[in-house]
């Protein structure tokens, strides 16, 4: 799991973002290159889960990945999301699958 923010400021918005990749590649240079921007423009820190791929990994790890982790920055920060366009769970997919 990695996370991204402005270099100067508090991020006022959290965002959990999956990278497409249909399963089978890893978070791609200009999958960083977004992430970075939303971090910049949303004044937002940017969560990035690494999940398992196939064969190794399933739908269902990642799905339960990514909800543990929403769950957890909810926790550990609910008294600064308290909107809901203050947390974000965001996703770029070409293959039609999803793990939010």
């Amino acid at each position: 799991v990695y996370t991204v923010a402005p270099a100067r400021g508090t991020p006022t918005t959290a965002v959990v973002y999956t990278h497409g990749g249909a399963w089978i590649h890893e978070t791609a240079p200009q999958h960083w290159a977004l992430v970075a921007q939303i971090a910049v423009e949303a004044n937002a820190a940017v969560t990035v889960p690494i999940y398992p791929l196939l064969p190794f990994g399933s739908a269902q790890a990642a799905h339960d990945l990514v909800l543990g982790l929403a769950e957890r920055l909810i926790a550990r920060h609910g008294d600064l999301i308290v909107t809901a366009d203050r947390f974000v769970l965001a996703e770029v997919r070409a293959d039609g699958g999803s793990v939010s």
